[in-house]
């Protein structure tokens, strides 16, 4: 938002130089972000928040200045130059139609409120240099006196407004209706635009004039050939005008205002204001008003405690000076009674809702510097640590010991990228109305971000690369947390046995993983993580062709996904403590020839379920396959530790448990022993 010293002026006697003008404002919330000379005036651009609209007006910031530098605001509004102007002149004196002129609203939600005024005889010719000298300050480009003399007063009272050549439009009526699918408008900057039925429209008897709230139509426009004015002063739905805006990829100085709400109480009065400068600056007579729909503002009163502001600024500030700093910003006081004012919220503050947000004027009034520092007499209670960020504490340090980096990749990805990464976009969430077609769909998983990420780094020259992601990916009905690691110049086992280590490290127990395919998998070199018959994550080994669409030639790649929401569950980061072991432990391995579909769970489950009172642990060892062992065969050596906490275990003791197993096996598994050999014992 731009305005210069002088414009502040016409509303606000300030004595202040420029410089501490804008040092002021900025403590009180208005950050002045440029001060630039302007000629014999000074611009100031300064950063308002959304929920203030009310600044989007060169009277909203010289009230506010006023406030602040506790100067007088003057009453009535400037026509720009210091004489007495036509402004003065009586609304009930205007000249009548001779015709009645009709306005149609098909949606009072879209559009609750529309005036059009007519203005006959005017003459449109360059704008005085006065008027032109303000609009060139804040970057504007002069037109023509009626052009400038709306985009005038939309800067000064914040309320747009819009000129159409009435001669130009059929029938005596405007319609303010959503478009017809495949209407067509030509609008001001000279384009020809296609519309669509969520697209607000102005129209005449025939065709569109005007995107509601936007932009005019070019047809419709003023200019040296103009006679008759049509002059709209509206209030528009902000979030038809956002919608419209996005579906029409316009934005201008009205639709921002629209957006974040004008001030209803003042659309008539910007219209009267806008009459008097045309009057004065291109001649006329005005005609009738015609208005369809309501501009009354529901009013707000708030019952205002002052101990209670007080207790919360931690300043004891008197009623007198509340009472002063709120009557400065508009506030009207009705009533007060042992030390509670009845509060009347002026119409243009829409974002006061409560007494903390009054109470917030006031501190910034005041001026939070004057406000002394203490240290709050708080005692807090045992903090507990969210578990969801202990959890996601715990995998980062994990992982970053066993070498993988951290990284953050984009949650919005396009069609193409997702396809190329083999992902299913039957369920995806995809954005209505996206910035670009690169961010179009909520990510289902995070390992496409991870192969862009790859790709990128080995194009640098990185040799071998580790990285994981803690994100959120999406469908169309759920979000949830998740983990993807990804690793090149890896093997499968040794992938599988660090997530197993991560799993160990949170104190998840008792899984296992199944055989699962995945389109972008290789066959057979993919598995997924159950627990409870749930399926927690998958992990596996990228064909080639998905690392070859993103240019990763001659690499292997692994990765995994989990669901860190449905892990939470398992979670457990109690530890319990025994003694350490008094006698040593004696370890045997077995190598058994089994069929290449036997997985190894499945044999350690069943050496488990031998129910041997002594044996401490199961471990794999080595997987073997070749040509002498046979087709649909593999070999593989299991390690099996024994331990008893009484003495040490015999030659004899151990020979029987190991019997015990492989006669299990062969029962169960079908396996057959290919050899026994005893390790030794060793001691802890």
């Amino acid at each position: 938002m731009k305005i210069t010293y002088n414009w502040l002026k016409d509303f606000v006697d300030i004595s202040l130089k420029p410089e501490a003008l804008a040092e002021k404002l900025t403590m009180a919330g208005l950050e002045v972000t440029a001060l630039e000379k302007f000629e014999d005036d000074y611009v100031f651009e300064i950063e308002v928040t959304s929920n203030r609209p009310d600044w989007l007006s060169v009277a909203g910031i010289a009230r506010e200045a006023a406030a602040i530098t506790k100067s007088k605001i003057k009453k009535s509004l400037p026509a720009g130059r210091q004489e007495k102007s036509k402004s003065q002149f009586k609304i009930q004196n205007l000249k009548k139609e001779t015709t009645q002129f009709k306005i149609n609203i098909t949606d009072k939600n879209a559009c609750p409120f529309y005036s059009a005024r007519i203005i006959r005889n005017v003459k449109v010719k360059p704008s005085p240099s006065w008027l032109v000298k303000r609009i060139q300050a804040i970057g504007l480009r002069p037109i023509n006196n009626i052009v400038d003399i709306t985009n005038y007063v939309l800067f000064t009272t914040g309320q747009p407004l819009h000129a159409f050549d009435l001669d130009k439009l059929k029938g005596k009526e405007i319609s303010v209706r959503f478009a017809k699918d495949r209407e067509e408008i030509l609008t001001i900057d000279g384009i020809e635009r296609k519309l669509t039925s969520e697209i607000l429209v102005i129209t005449d008897e025939n065709n569109p004039i005007a995107i509601a709230g936007i932009m005019g139509g070019k047809k419709s426009e003023v200019n040296t050939a103009t006679q008759n004015v049509l002059l709209e002063s509206a209030y528009f739905s902000p979030i038809v005008t956002r919608r419209v805006s996005r579906l029409s990829g316009l934005s201008s100085d009205s639709s921002y205002r629209f957006e974040r709400s004008v001030d209803k109480g003042n659309i008539v009065n910007a219209s009267n204001f806008a009459l008097s400068l045309i009057l004065e600056n291109a001649g006329g007579e005005a005609g009738s008003l015609y208005k369809r729909g309501s501009d009354t503002v529901s009013k707000k009163s708030i019952s205002f405690t002052i101990d209670k502001a007080n207790k919360l600024i931690g300043q004891d500030l008197p009623t007198t000076k509340t009472k002063a700093i709120l009557n400065a910003l508009g506030f009207k006081i009705s009533s007060e009674k042992k030390n509670i004012l009845k509060v009347k919220v002026p119409d243009f503050r829409q974002d006061i809702k409560s007494q903390a947000d009054v109470t917030e004027e006031l501190c910034r009034i005041y001026g939070y510097e004057n406000i002394p520092l203490t240290l709050p007499a708080v005692k807090p209670g045992g903090i507990q640590e969210d578990e969801s960020l202990a959890i996601a504490k715990r995998i980062r340090e994990t992982l970053a010991a066993l070498g993988f980096s951290e990284v953050i990749t984009y949650s919005l990805f396009s069609e193409e990228n997702l396809k190329k990464a083999g992902i299913a976009l039957e369920n995806a969430a995809c954005l209505e109305n996206p910035l670009s077609v690169e961010q179009k769909i909520l990510r289902p998983a995070l390992f496409a971000g991870l192969l862009n990420t790859l790709g990128r780094n080995l194009d640098l020259g990185s040799e071998r690369c580790a990285f994981f992601e803690i994100g959120d990916c999406f469908s169309r009905t759920s979000e949830f947390s998740s983990l993807g690691l990804l690793a090149d110049k890896a093997d499968l086992l040794e992938f599988k046995g660090k997530l197993e280590l991560l799993l160990q490290k949170l104190g998840v127990r008792d899984y296992k993983f199944l055989p699962s395919s995945r389109p972008f998998f290789q066959e057979g070199r993919s598995a997924a993580l159950i627990i409870d018959q749930q399926e927690l994550g998958i992990i596996g080994q990228f064909k080639k062709e998905i690392l070859l669409a993103f240019k990763i030639d001659n690499r292997e790649a692994l990765t995994l996904e989990l669901n860190l929401d449905k892990l939470k569950t398992y979670v457990n980061f109690q530890k319990t403590y025994q003694n350490l072991p008094k006698y040593p432990s004696v370890t045997r391995d077995i190598s058994l020839l089994a069929e290449e579909g036997l997985a190894y769970q499945n044999i350690a489950q069943i050496i488990r379920a031998c129910g041997l009172e002594n044996l401490e642990a199961v471990s794999f060892k080595d997987l073997y396959r070749s040509a002498a062992i046979g087709k649909g065969k593999k070999s593989l050596t299991i390690s099996l530790e024994f331990r008893s906490a009484k003495g040490t275990l015999t030659d004899i003791e151990v020979k029987s448990y190991m019997d015990t197993v492989l006669a299990q096996l062969c029962r169960e598994a079908n396996v057959e022993l290919k050899t026994a050999a005893s390790i030794g014992s060793s001691t802890p």
